[in-house]
C-alpha cells in the first residue's frame, strides 16, 4: 500500500473542508491544553509566593516580638546561671558576678545570700533595687555601675562592711542619702552622674580614701568635705567647679584630677605648695 497522500484537486470539497476543520479543531485543543498549563503554573507560583511572604511575614512579627519583649522586660529566659548557682547554695556564695548579664531586675532572693562578700552587677539596665540587698550584711564590695538607678533603698545601711561602692554611670541628680551613714566606706564611685550638689553630711564618711566626683555639674562643694582627710585621691574633673576646700584639709591627699574645671592657677599652686607630694590633673 502507497502513503496517504495529501488534498489534490479534484477531490471532493467536502473532505478538504473536514481536513482543515480537524486543523483548526487541533490547534485549539493545543492552545487550551496550553492555557491551562500557564494557568496552573500561575497559579502554583502565586501560592508559592504567598506563603513565602506570609513565612517572612510570621518570622518578622515573632522577631520583634521577642526583641521588644526582651527590652521591655515582658520575657525572660530566667536568672543567669551565676545567679541560679548561687541561689541554689545561698550559704556557699561569697562572689557573685552579673556583670553584663542585661537582668533588668533583680530578685529579691538576693538577700539570701549572707555570706556574699563581692557583687558586681554592672551593666544590667537596673533601674531598682529590691530592699532585700540590705540583708547582706558582710558584703565589702558593691558595683553598680551602668545602670539605670536614681535612688537606693535606705536599707542598704545595713551594709555595714561595705567598703567599696561604685555608682558610676547611672541617673543619680541627687545625693543618696544612705550612703552617709555607710561609714567604712574606703572608696566612693559616682562619677557621670547628674549630680548639682553634695550634701553636708558627706562629712560623715571620714573612712574615704578615693572620692571620684568626676562627670557631674558640681559648681561648689559643701565645707564639710574638709573632714574627709584620709582622702588620697580626689577626682573633680569635667565639674564647673571654680573654688576648693583649703588644701590643709587634705593632708594624705596624692592624687587631685580638676581637668575641665574653672579651678585657677593661683589655687593650684597653693595645693602643691602645702601638699608637695599630690600630682595635680589638668
Amino acid at each position: 500500500m502507497g502513503k496517504p497522500r495529501g488534498y489534490r484537486l479534484g477531490d471532493k470539497p467536502d473532505d478538504l473542508q473536514r481536513a482543515i476543520d480537524q486543523i483548526v479543531e487541533g490547534r485549539k485543543e493545543k492552545e487550551q491544553r496550553d492555557n491551562a498549563l500557564k494557568v496552573e503554573r500561575e497559579s502554583r507560583k502565586g501560592d508559592g509566593q504567598k506563603r513565602y511572604l506570609a513565612a517572612g511575614l510570621s518570622v518578622v512579627m515573632l522577631t520583634s516580638f521577642l526583641y521588644f519583649g526582651f527590652q521591655m522586660g515582658w520575657i525572660r529566659l530566667g536568672p543567669p546561671s551565676a545567679l541560679s548557682k548561687a541561689l541554689s547554695s545561698p550559704q556557699e556564695a561569697t562572689i557573685l558576678n552579673l556583670d553584663g548579664k542585661m537582668i533588668g531586675t533583680l530578685p529579691a532572693e538576693i538577700g539570701t545570700l549572707s555570706k556574699l562578700q563581692n557583687l558586681d552587677l554592672d551593666t544590667n539596665k537596673l533601674s531598682s533595687l529590691p530592699s532585700d540587698l540590705g540583708r547582706l550584711t558582710e558584703l565589702q564590695v558593691l558595683s553598680l555601675s551602668y545602670n539605670e538607678l536614681s535612688a537606693l533603698p535606705q536599707e542598704l545601711s545595713g551594709m555595714s562592711r561595705l567598703n567599696e561602692l561604685s555608682l558610676k554611670a547611672n541617673q543619680f541628680s541627687t545625693f543618696p542619702p544612705v550612703l552617709t551613714s555607710l561609714s567604712e566606706l574606703r572608696k566612693l564611685d559616682l562619677s557621670n552622674n547628674q549630680l548639682v550638689e553634695l550634701p553636708d553630711e558627706i562629712g560623715k564618711l571620714r573612712n574615704l580614701q578615693v572620692l571620684s566626683l568626676r562627670g557631674n555639674s558640681l559648681n561648689r562643694l559643701p565645707a564639710a568635705l574638709s573632714e574627709l582627710r584620709k582622702l588620697e585621691k580626689l577626682d573633680l574633673a569635667q565639674n564647673p567647679l571654680s573654688e576648693l576646700p583649703p588644701p590643709e584639709s587634705f593632708p594624705n591627699l596624692r592624687q587631685l584630677s580638676l581637668r575641665q574645671t574653672k579651678v585657677d592657677d593661683a589655687t593650684v599652686a597653693l595645693y602643691q605648695k602645702t601638699i608637695p607630694k599630690v600630682s595635680i590633673l589638668r
